[in-house]
């Protein structure tokens, strides 16, 4: 048990593109974005507008053929709806996307026009457009109908909140942006939570409609604290928005490949500035002080490169990360998504100008590392300390410009707490758990768990803060929760076990980890598990889970042995880690056989970083070859005799 708890908590302290579709394949999509609302009693919106547009113009990147409408009325939006209804039985895939209000009469959802006049049920059922005449109308289409629904308000008539829960039909798919029955937030910056999440992840290549909803919810949870997205679906196939081969590897890792392949300065500057605390950050500087004064380096990419400029744009127009898309402008200003992201650069918030709203430098500089999502890294505590003065003024800026989005609530507490006003901090973590949000929630776990910002130590304060907080979908409280409980006296293995494995079905990388450590202890779950749960953790681009998931799959002790997987994870934990796996390799502390020596060195060959005999062996040229996988080693030429 020992053991056991030390691996947990070494485990929590870290707490190829293809866009073309087949040609045989129709897609059409219908975005609505309404924001200008006429009556009085219907605010205005900030961000559907932009959500629709946003999306219609990443849609048609993923080879929709895309209607767009904004600030549509009744009439219109009825029109418009029954003539995508009557075309989605001639596609394959058929996609509908509205951003604006939307309420429930009697468990019946509706969409609101932007002429819409509500005193009473009567009316919200005769001046709006019921979203089941959609479904409704499809439900025998043999292609697949995707419906994404950016809606949720309070409902002005004194009815039920939010949107009804939403039955679908054989082919149908159905995702809302928060629960049934509550409420979703507009956001404080270009988009929602929600779209902005959709835009995050619905383009990365080889990723199912599925998984896509998993990510988009653990980033909405991330951005809000509170709201959790929810999807119903009876889809009968797959369905991948880009196709291609889904990449383990974080962005971060992906981002220092491509700048460290480039040998491009502006490019390696950029992966500083996004990810200053990043596991390459001491080779980034290296190659910046190498190229800076003209020392030789290893040979660049061909900047040609189908593969090099499509892997940036991915990587670009995924994290909506404004310079990232200035250094793919730069490079390949004629490029083939050089319009797109022209247009996206135009409208993209740019960080280093000193004129960006409070929320989002509140988000810059305050962002927990847990709650990272693609628009925002987290930040470390101790890159926090060392800018708190600015990051308390903006998050108290923020907070006041937007007191019913606790995130910023909670983000002030952070910036206070670190900022050594502890006092002033607990208050307002507080205030964001009482409303439910679940950072307060679980950073009030952690500080009565710890004793930490002057709170008296308490384990049951924080077992119970950590309840909530897991109750409401924090991934990291739920893992927390978890490693406390088998700290006890007497562990509660069944329920830690439950807790992982509720936070790993709900995409948790981390949860996934920590449940191959029980397997391989022996403790409530079999020992052969530990290769599948490494390998999820890997596959979901946990670091930790690369070598772990290379080395079970190396051995027969565990399960299967399979020499292919055990190279492919290697690989991923070579390039991802800080440096341990390629350093136990060069140390021989641990072991690979042969085969998968073998297969390393093919791989690596193919990526003309390897030039010796394949042999099996670790010879001098093989790590050679490593240490420039590990660089980048995007098809780079090594000179390696």
């Amino acid at each position: 048990m020992r053991r056991l708890v030390v691996l947990l908590v070494m485990a929590l302290a870290c707490v190829q593109l293809a866009w073309a579709q087949d040609p045989v394949e129709k897609r059409i999509a219908l975005v609505i974005g309404n924001s200008q609302y006429q009556s009085d009693r219907i605010p205005d919106l900030a961000n559907p507008v932009n959500d629709a547009e946003d999306v219609a113009r990443a849609l048609r990147g993923f080879g929709f053929e895309v209607t767009l409408h904004l600030d549509m009325d009744r009439a219109g939006m009825a029109a418009a709806m029954e003539t995508f209804g009557e075309d989605a039985h001639a596609a394959d895939v058929a996609l509908f996307y509205y951003a604006g209000h939307g309420m429930q009469v009697e468990l019946r959802n509706y969409l609101s026009p932007v002429d819409a006049v509500y005193t009473s049920h009567e009316d919200v059922i005769n001046n709006s457009v019921p979203l089941d005449a959609l479904t409704t109308s499809t439900s025998d289409i043999e292609g697949a109908l995707l419906i994404f629904i950016d809606a949720c308000q309070e409902n002005p008539t004194g009815g039920a909140d939010g949107l009804a829960r939403i039955p679908v039909s054989r082919n149908q798919f159905v995702a809302l942006a928060a629960l049934p029955d509550n409420l979703a937030a507009d956001g404080a910056g270009r988009n929602s939570p929600f779209s902005g999440a959709f835009l995050a992840n619905a383009g990365v290549p080889g990723r199912n409609i599925s998984d896509v909803m998993l990510a988009v919810r653990q980033d909405v949870i991330a951005a809000t604290g509170s709201q959790v997205p929810w999807d119903n679906s009876s889809l009968t196939r797959e369905i991948v928005l880009v196709p291609g081969e889904q990449s383990a590897l974080t962005p971060e890792t992906q981002m220092w490949r491509l700048a460290s392949s480039l040998n491009d300065p502006s490019l390696v500057r950029t992966y500083l500035d996004r990810f200053p605390d990043g596991v390459h950050v001491a080779e980034a500087d290296q190659l910046l002080a190498a190229l800076s004064v003209g020392l030789p380096v290893r040979d660049a990419v061909d900047v040609r490169s189908l593969e090099v400029e499509d892997n940036l744009w991915q990587l670009a127009s995924t994290s909506r990360w404004r310079p990232l898309l200035e250094s793919y402008l730069e490079r390949y200003p004629n490029g083939n998504h050089a319009e797109e992201a022209r247009e996206l650069v135009d409208i993209l918030a740019d960080p280093t100008d000193a004129s960006q709203s409070a929320a989002f430098d509140c988000e810059r500089l305050t962002t927990h590392p847990n709650d990272a999502t693609p628009a925002f890294g987290g930040v470390p505590s101790g890159r926090l300390q060392a800018n708190a003065a600015e990051a308390i003024a903006s998050c108290r800026e923020a907070h006041e410009d937007f007191p019913d989005l606790h995130k910023y609530t909670a983000m002030l507490g952070r910036a206070l707490v670190l900022g050594n006003r502890p006092e002033e901090g607990l208050e307002l973590f507080r205030q964001a758990a009482d409303a439910g949000n679940v950072r307060a929630l679980t950073t009030l776990g952690a500080l009565y768990e710890t004793g930490g910002a002057g709170l008296q130590q308490d384990s049951a304060r924080a077992i119970g803060y950590y309840e909530q907080a897991a109750a409401a979908g924090a991934a990291d409280a739920a893992v927390n929760l978890a490693r406390m409980l088998m700290s006890q006296a007497s562990p509660d293995v069944d329920r830690a076990i439950q807790l992982l494995t509720t936070a790993s079905e709900a995409g948790s990388r981390q949860a996934a980890f920590n449940l191959g450590v029980l397997a391989v202890n022996g403790i409530g779950l079999p020992v052969e598990d530990a290769q599948l749960y490494f390998a999820l953790a890997s596959d979901r681009g946990y670091a930790e889970g690369h070598f772990n998931a290379a080395l079970f799959f190396e051995t027969d002790r565990f399960g299967q042995r399979d020499p292919a997987r055990a190279a492919e994870y290697l690989l991923r934990a070579i390039a991802a880690d800080s440096g341990k796996a390629l350093t136990a390799l060069e140390g021989g502390d641990v072991l690979f056989g042969s085969d998968t020596i073998g297969l390393v060195q093919e791989r690596l060959q193919n990526l003309r970083l390897f030039a010796g005999r394949i042999d099996g062996q670790l010879g001098p040229q093989t790590f050679r070859a490593l240490q420039a996988y590990r660089s980048g080693g995007l098809g780079a030429v090594a000179s390696l005799d």
